[in-house]
């Protein structure tokens, strides 16, 4: 599955504060991914090169975009099956909208849903108890309006069941309370086609410009970003 995400660019202490809420509210989701706001969602029948080259087109006719986020509300997401809250912005929504819209003119347009109108918003909470996001204190996030600059998009792309786990754990958010004790050991370990450069500088190879192979390496993750700037 493949999503096209824009970071909005906040002032340091204001991006501190959004951190530190979804890290309270939506704890899986904010250590996958940084605050955003999604354009394209998770289209399944086009490859992710030729969204990386739809999205290349697109951003040559696009400049900054600053955006507000002025208010906030609780919206249930059908798909995920969870409620959410949304930073919802009031400037330049048109032009966030309009590059929703454009996004989707390409090979993947099939995948658009006309019957869910599109709505320009950050989402920094969710849990599937609705009394559970009534009862948080939205205000602790921060003083609203919250202003940001989007002058990049992102597309990310994921295996249908790596895309289906991360909705469940986003969707589930399970707290047993248990304290562990004495010796602990933690495995962890990482994924994705990165190749360490030689210690020494003189017998580094320099990769940059294989495109091909360095593409090819990064489809075989999990989750697979690109950014195209503009």
């Amino acid at each position: 599955m493949i999503y096209v995400l824009a970071y909005p660019k906040f002032e340091t202490d204001i991006l501190r504060s959004i951190l530190t809420f979804r890290s309270a509210h939506e704890p899986d989701r904010a250590g996958f991914v940084a605050p955003h706001i999604t354009l394209v969602f998770g289209v399944q029948n086009s490859t992710p090169s030729e969204i990386v080259k739809y999205c290349e087109l697109v951003a040559t006719r696009t400049t900054t975009i600053s955006v507000e986020f002025s208010s906030w509300e609780i919206v249930y997401d059908p798909f995920e099956k969870t409620h959410k809250i949304f930073l919802v912005t009031s400037t330049e929504t048109d032009r966030v909208t309009a590059l929703h819209q454009q996004l989707y003119d390409g090979p993947h347009r099939s995948e658009l849903h006309p019957d869910m109108p599109y709505k320009s918003h950050m989402t920094v909470a969710t849990n599937v108890d609705r009394s559970v996001l009534e009862a948080v204190d939205v205000a602790s996030i921060g003083t609203l309006p919250m202003k940001a600059t989007i002058r990049s998009l992102e597309v990310v792309s994921m295996p249908i069941r790596q895309a289906q786990k991360l909705r469940e754990a986003m969707a589930i958010e399970v707290h047993t309370g248990e304290v562990l004790e004495g010796h602990v050991e933690i495995d962890g370990a990482y994924f994705g086609g990165h190749i360490r450069p030689h210690n020494e500088k003189t017998k580094r190879k320099d990769r940059r410009q294989s495109v091909t192979r360095q593409a090819n390496a990064a489809l075989s993750s999990p989750c697979v970003s690109v950014k195209v700037w503009r």
